[in-house]
């Protein structure tokens, strides 16, 4: 009768059951490593996503405020007008006046955009 744990392999060369041992635990390291791995790059991606749809909020939110180039506006008058645009219209609500005046005029609309993206500090070097 054979110990458990051995096959007929590991009973007619002991040096393979020794390697399956030790091959095992080294494979469990490696996918450990490469779940932990994996897990760190969802978590980023997951972390990516959440900020660009915060910076497509305030985009949109932005974009749908009162808040014009000729106000000159500060870091606070931003911030604030965010706010009070996503208050009033909610985050859906913005998204919508945006996708209305890209519809209704395109050219003005790119023009705020760029604006508004300069604004937040998204614009591309």
């Amino acid at each position: 009768m054979k110990p458990s744990g051995t096959t007929e392999e590991t009973a007619i060369y002991p040096i393979i059951g020794y390697d399956l041992a030790s091959a095992r635990p080294t494979g469990l390291r490696q996918q450990a490593r490469h779940d932990g791995l994996a897990g760190a790059v969802r978590h980023r991606a997951s972390q990516t996503r959440t900020q660009h749809s915060e910076s497509y909020a305030r985009c949109e939110a932005l974009f749908a405020s009162g808040l014009q180039r000729s106000d000159a506006p500060d870091a606070n008058s931003v911030a604030e007008a965010i706010r009070v645009t996503v208050r009033r219209s909610g985050i859906r609500g913005c998204a919508s006046r945006m996708a209305q005046e890209f519809g209704d005029h395109p050219e003005a609309a790119v023009e705020r955009m760029r604006w508004v993206r300069s604004l937040l500090g998204l614009t591309r070097s």
